[in-house]
This record gives C-alpha cells, structure tokens and sequence, in this order.
C-alpha cells in the first residue's frame, strides 16, 4: 500500500507540474491553431471524398497534441535525471517498472487533457463537421497518449541530458508525425513511402482518431488490429526504457 501510495504521489507531482505550466498548456492550444488555420486555409478547397480539409485535419491536429505534450511532458523525467533526483527514486524500494509506469500514465493524462482542451477549442470553428463515436474516440485518444508518453520516457532515459533530449525528439517527433497521414490523404505518395507510413505505429494512432470521429482511414486496418499495434508498441518502449535503465542503474 505504501508503494503505491508513493508511485501516486510521483505521478500526481509530475501531472502538477507539467498541466499547470500555462506556457506547455497555450503552445498546445496556439500550435493547434496555427496548423489548423494556416496549413488548413492554405488547402481549405480540397475536398478529401465528402469532407472538406478542415474536418480532415482535425484528428491529425489532436495526434499533433498527444504527441507533443506526450513526449515533452517528460522533460521533467530529464531534469530530474540532472538533478539526481530519479537516482534517488530508483535507489527507494519500489518497482522500477512501477515507478516508469507512474511517469507514463501522468504524461499520459496530461496528454489526454490538452487533446481534450485543443478539440473542444477547434469545434467552435463552423467548417468542422465530424460524427464523433464518443467511447473509441476517448480510447483512441488514451491509447495515442500511451504510446506519445512511452516514447518520451524513453528519449528521456536514453538522452538524458537537456540539450542531447531537445536535439533528439525534433529528429523523432517530425518525421514520425509526418509519415503518419495525419495531414494529407496517402492516395498520391510513392508506394515507398506509404511503406513506411504503414509500419509507424503512429499512423495506426492516427487511424484510430479518423474512424472514431467519422473519417474513412486510408489503410482502413481493422480497428482491433490498429489497437493491437499500437499496444504492443507502446508495451515494447515500456520495456525497452526498464532495460536502458537496468542498464545505466543496474539492477
């Protein structure tokens, strides 16, 4: 019981720090935004089958959001690793796992509320039209989140210095973000590339926010496949960061 109440209390002061910083909260919202306003208007006369452009972008924008804040909601794992500060947590008599597993499910959160925030944000725009199916929208947007906090976690353990981690996620986020399709139809890309938009794990994130809010995925994979997919990515990172850090720490 006190284990637990510990692993509680690291993710609680984690979610506190990082959901209450208004400078993380208001990038998420203005960088939505801007993509959706400045990207969108620029191909607002595409239509995309029924839909126009906006509505398309949408779950992109949401992925947008999980993954940035999933990832740099672990900046505080970095700073603490600067500090000492998760020596001394690993050194305490409590599961490793159990103490990665509380940084991941708090950037998680995080995670899920800033999506949550950002969308309620877009649907006051009139050009947005969507069929919202609110129970897999609310499990696709956990199980997004999941594998954004993985990843970051990882980065954070693997690079744990500051500058090494800032140079590392722009080199990781981008190009897993743009070959996903989160903004544009796949139909007219090189059949190399949607190779490699079909093996990220990401693209099936963002597949399960297009069908849970109404727009038809380009691979349309099973929805049970795309969620298995992406559990047993995120299941892999989580297991791949307790090795790196069985690794550095020791056992």
């Amino acid at each position: 019981m006190d284990v637990f109440r510990i692993l509680i209390a690291i993710a609680l002061r984690d979610f506190r720090y990082v959901f209450f910083q208004r400078a993380m909260l208001l990038s998420s919202i203005i960088r939505s935004l801007l993509w959706m306003l400045v990207i969108g208007g620029g191909f607002s006369s595409i239509w995309i089958g029924e839909i126009n452009y906006f509505t398309f972008l949408f779950p992109g924008i949401l992925s947008l959001t999980l993954l940035f804040t999933g990832i740099l909601s672990n900046l505080m794992l970095v700073q603490d690793q600067e500090k000492g500060i998760s020596q001394l947590f690993l050194l305490a008599p409590i599961s490793r796992s159990l103490f990665i597993l509380s940084r991941i499910t708090s950037a998680a959160f995080t995670a899920v509320l800033h999506a949550l925030i950002v969308g309620s944000i877009l649907l006051l725009l009139p050009l947005i039209h969507l069929q919202i199916h609110p129970f897999l929208f609310l499990a696709s947007l956990i199980s997004t989140a999941l594998f954004s906090s993985s990843l970051g976690c990882f980065l954070a353990i693997v690079f744990k210095r500051w500058v090494n981690f800032s140079v590392v996620v722009n080199f990781i986020i981008f190009p897993v973000f743009f070959l996903s399709g989160a903004l544009y139809p796949l139909q007219r890309i090189s059949d190399k590339l949607q190779l490699f938009v079909l093996i990220n794990p990401f693209s099936h994130a963002v597949e399960l926010l297009q069908f849970s809010t109404g727009i038809q995925p380009h691979f349309n994979t099973p929805l049970m496949i795309s969620f298995s997919i992406v559990f047993v990515s995120t299941v892999f990172l989580f297991i791949v960061t307790i090795h790196s850090i069985l690794h550095k720490y020791g056992s």
